[in-house]
């Protein structure tokens, strides 16, 4: 969105730290990994002894997705791309494990083979944001 937008918005939800006292913190988690053929769940945890993983982003923070890969204990070797990249099957082509957001995986679904796997990911806004929007949308409407 452009800059100007921030005048007519409710709230401004950002990912990591607050910059201002406006904002609302959020920060992300996830620890399961979605095969993109299979449709299989395994924990992150279970990547922890792959030798060779490889983990890509297409997205505008590429290292928020590679610390939460890290923070679930894993090593990898990281693959950055551009915010709204079309992939190619060239591009996610490694003889190991692969794992990518989920807004990656939608691009890469019909050339991704069993080693290609996807991390969704749960935003969890700062504890009073749910009662504050509660709040706001009782206001605007209220019958």
């Amino acid at each position: 969105e452009p800059i100007h937008r921030l005048q007519s918005v409710d709230f401004i939800v950002v990912n990591g730290a607050k910059t201002e006292a406006n904002e609302v913190e959020m920060h992300i988690t996830g620890d399961t990994a979605v095969n993109l053929v299979t449709g299989e769940q395994k924990p992150l945890s279970a990547f922890a002894t792959e030798n060779n993983l490889h983990a890509l982003a297409g997205i505008g923070n590429p290292e928020r997705f590679f610390n939460l890969l890290t923070a679930n204990g894993l090593t990898f070797t990281a693959h950055s791309f551009p915010d709204h990249y079309a992939f190619l099957a060239r591009d996610i082509e490694f003889k190991a494990p692969v794992l990518m957001t989920e807004k990656d995986a939608v691009k890469c679904t019909h050339f991704a083979t069993q080693q290609h796997w996807f991390v969704p990911i749960t935003a969890i806004p700062e504890t009073q944001f749910t009662e504050q929007l509660l709040t706001l949308l009782e206001k605007k409407y209220a019958r």
